[in-house]
């Protein structure tokens, strides 16, 4: 796969080694129906959930999602995060703490597109834990 071929679904192992190719850390979890892929931005963990099954074991969509299971943020803090980033958003998950999600789109795309759309995932995490004294504080 080059830089700028398209791509049109992605299997897990190719997932993982574009995300190795980039300097990633990345781990492949759960079954072959449910698979998931663990990863890291600095010290906080997330996960990867490939979705959208299209032909034998490529997936079109993957679901970033960092469980930030020590911040509770209350859903004002939230929503004003929220209105200023477009790509990454934050959640209150069930049990109250925050969750960062991101949706990538993996068919159709580039391997360039893919850098890219890590780069902004790495980028708006790293933003999120520079404002949280903010958020918290205006909440």
């Amino acid at each position: 796969m080059t830089e700028d071929s398209v791509i049109d679904t992605v299997s897990v192992q190719q997932f993982i080694d574009l995300m190795q190719e980039m300097g990633l850390p990345a781990r492949r979890f759960g079954d072959g129906n449910k698979p998931y892929v663990a990863s890291s931005v600095g010290p906080f963990p997330f996960h990867i959930m490939l979705i959208g099954a299209s032909g034998e074991n490529g997936y079109s969509v993957a679901s970033l999602v960092c469980l930030l299971s020590d911040i509770v943020l209350p859903f004002e803090a939230v929503n004003r995060w929220n209105r200023t980033q477009f790509f990454i958003k934050a959640i209150v998950a069930d049990n109250g703490s925050t969750a960062l999600e991101m949706n990538m789109v993996l068919h159709g795309v580039t391997k360039a597109y893919l850098r890219r759309s890590f780069a902004i995932w790495h980028n708006a995490v790293g933003i999120f834990f520079d404002r949280l004294d903010e958020l918290e504080d205006a909440a």
